[in-house]
């Protein structure tokens, strides 16, 4: 058994906690450092086909540098199935 639990989700931050910019990128941030810092995985749900408004396109550049920070710090960033496979290793 695989279970990957929601870690972060972009509307939780904005819409139902009402945080602004800064502060749910800080969130995030906490969220993948504490991943990090455990040696663990952190799911993050991020919906890219919003309204293309101001606000959106700000969230979205928090999500661009919260993945691009995560890459340099040597996260495997992917979807699910990469993920699953590097994990899991060859095939039997």
């Amino acid at each position: 058994l695989w279970e990957l639990p929601l870690a972060v989700m972009d509307t939780t931050l904005f819409a139902h906690l009402g945080l602004p910019d800064a502060a749910a990128e800080a969130r995030l941030h906490d969220v993948l450092a504490a991943a990090r810092a455990a040696g663990g995985c952190a799911v993050v749900l991020w919906h890219t086909a919003m309204d293309g408004s101001p606000a959106w396109r700000r969230r979205l550049d928090i999500l661009d540098r919260a993945v691009g920070q995560a890459r340099a710090d040597g996260a495997a960033v992917g979807g699910l199935e990469g993920l699953w496979r590097a994990w899991r290793g060859p095939a039997l």
